[in-house]
């Protein structure tokens, strides 16, 4: 291990204190926790004002992301956590875009783990994580905070949260149905936890709106419903559903600083059109002397995947001029080659039953993070043999993340070239829009840092002294949940 020949930092160390205290200690679906952690340090969400929480299965990190970025725009101090991170744990918690410096990680991380360990409090990796959260934006003098909920929603660490703002459910759809149920109705029931008592809900398009909305009038809790569309992709329903809550919050909360006028509606718009990383995020990258066009997405569940290959392969008229090309003639299609990998605990035959019925086997790629929930590539390989789909020796088995994508990339400008050949084509800028392969990596989002790194992207990121146990608070698995939640040996801290 990396350990035994470098010197850590005590960012690092506390860090890798954090990510292995599951190795500890079990989880244990509930509040208690946190609501015991949350006491100890001093109550700091007593001093985060208009929160806005927000859930659900798909889309629910995009739209805390808008709405952070429209009211920072908007002139207003706003904290935002989320999770998972994708390169550095310090992406969790950033107020206006800043990310929690590894010296504030430091002071605070170090008294909520000595508090933790002083009063022996089983509290776990998102627990903690959380806790150090609220703690950043009450030190912050914050105007706003958005919070994403990690998991569910009833008993989400997240969930302490009395009296937000405003609730959100963007979406509902069967995940981790283990822990949430097995129907639709039931999950909904789990999400429906962060309606609380007179506080607005917003309804994105794609949730029971009548079983949603029954709870919501039992707890006196005003309804807002989203515009139902048609949206032709993720972004335009995810941006639907933020611009309802701005405008809930513009309404309600005059008091905050707003910018007003032209500017105002300028700033919105600006905050609106922003995306996190690795949600459709595009970018192009050079292979000899051809330019390959590269999609990065965090979708990996089949709703995501299936609304993925959909804004591919049909694009909106925006989404085109933004990149200077008209649409495709009729005689081609976008080609699409793909780069995928999943989480051992996803339903990866139905996720694979999704992709092939867009992607041709020759053209996709099994790639495995150096995560332990990571599904290793023969597990996919069988699952599309079994779906009677036979993937290339040359697709899978790469030594590295870096290896995979690589191969990816010379494959499509190979293709670029044989493909516009073949048709006689005179290489004008129309004409690369037209032959080119696009190439999307895809999955969970653990895979992302190093897909990422893969492709060069500047940014920060956690030391490989953290990375080699990052997924160590899965040992005894966020997802796996225990009657009783207890810490081996006297580690509570």
């Amino acid at each position: 291990m990396a350990t035994s020949a470098t010197k850590m930092s005590r960012y690092e160390l506390l860090v890798r204190k954090l990510y292995q205290v599951n190795m500890y200690c079990a989880a244990k679906l509930g509040l208690d926790n946190i609501q015991a952690l949350h006491q100890a340090i001093g109550r700091p969400l007593q001093r985060v004002p208009n929160i806005v929480h927000v859930g659900g299965t798909n889309g629910k990190g995009s739209v805390a992301f808008k709405l952070a970025k429209c009211l920072e725009y908007s002139n207003i101090r706003t904290g935002l956590f989320v999770s998972p991170h994708i390169a550095s744990f310090r992406e969790r918690m950033q107020v206006n875009g800043e990310l929690i410096s590894e010296a504030e990680v430091e002071t605070l991380l170090s008294e909520i783990m000595e508090v933790r360990g002083a009063q022996a409090i089983p509290a776990t990796f998102f627990e903690i994580t959380t806790a150090l959260a609220f703690s950043f934006f009450a030190r912050r003098e914050l105007g706003a905070a958005v919070v994403e909920v990690g998991l569910g929603g009833r008993l989400d660490a997240t969930n302490i949260i009395e009296k937000p703002r405003l609730a959100v459910l963007t979406s509902i759809g069967l995940e981790h149905t283990k822990i949430l149920g097995s129907s639709i109705e039931a999950i909904a029931r789990e999400k429906a936890g962060i309606i609380k008592p007179g506080v607005p809900i917003i309804l994105g398009p794609h949730v029971p709106h009548d079983f949603l909305g029954a709870i919501a009038a039992e707890r006196q809790s005003p309804v807002l419903l989203v515009p139902k569309g048609p949206y032709p992709n993720f972004e335009e329903e995810n941006t639907a559903i933020a611009r309802t809550a701005l405008e809930y919050l513009r309404t309600s909360q005059p008091a905050l600083p707003w910018r007003e006028g032209p500017e105002g509606d300028l700033a919105l718009a600006r905050g609106l059109r922003s995306r996190p990383p690795c949600r459709f995020q595009e970018m192009e990258r050079r292979v000899g002397n051809r330019s390959v066009r590269v999609v990065l997405d965090v979708g990996h569940n089949p709703p995501a995947l299936r609304r993925l290959f959909e804004r591919l392969l049909s694009p909106t008229k925006s989404e085109l001029q933004a990149r200077g090309a008209q649409a495709p003639p009729a005689w081609k299609e976008p080609v699409v080659r793909l780069v995928l990998g999943l989480s051992a605990d996803k339903d990866i035959r139905e996720c694979l039953q999704t992709v092939l019925a867009f992607v041709p086997p020759p053209r996709l790629h099994i790639i495995q993070a150096r995560h332990p929930r990571a599904a290793t590539p023969m597990a996919l390989v069988e699952a599309a043999a079994a779906l009677g789909a036979s993937l290339p020796s040359g697709n899978y088995g790469y030594a590295s993340v870096q290896e995979g994508i690589d191969t990816a990339l010379q494959a499509a400008a190979v293709s670029f070239t044989k493909r516009a050949e073949s048709d006689n084509l005179e290489m004008d800028e129309n004409t690369k829009n037209e032959a080119q392969e696009t190439v999307v990596v895809c999955g969970s989002f653990f895979i992302m840092g190093e897909v990422r790194r893969a492709l060069g992207i500047k940014e920060p990121q956690d030391s490989a002294v953290i990375s080699e146990v990052a997924g160590a608070q899965f040992s005894a698995a966020q997802e796996v949940f225990l009657n009783q939640s207890s810490c081996q040996n006297g580690n509570a801290g």
